[in-house]
């Protein structure tokens, strides 16, 4: 299985301070989200060589939908911050492409 730099990069940052009330947490969450996303995308492999069970899995994919509802709230402020829109479909306070 290849490391994931991306990953690595983020956890990395993670590790410094982060200035901004709450926006720790929820770069964590969204580290958390895209790590729990690697693993359901290699699922089959991860599965196939015994690294996880079904058991783990499934508490994977729990842990997933709690991240979810956790970022939810701020779904719209995440991504205005990121520069990206959804164009009224959240209610992004912008419209464009991103930069």
């Amino acid at each position: 299985m290849v490391i994931d730099l991306d990953l690595v990069k983020f956890i990395e940052k993670l590790q410094q301070d982060i200035p901004g009330e709450g926006v720790k947490k929820q770069l964590e969450n969204l580290c958390g989200i895209y790590a729990l996303h690697l693993l359901h995308k290699h699922l089959g492999d991860f599965l196939g060589t015994g690294n996880i069970t079904p058991k783990q899995a499934a508490l994977a994919n729990d842990q997933l939908r709690s991240l979810y509802s956790q970022v939810l709230p701020n779904a719209v402020a995440l991504v205005d911050a990121f520069n990206y829109t959804c164009c009224g479909l959240l209610g992004s306070s912008k419209c464009s492409s991103p930069r």
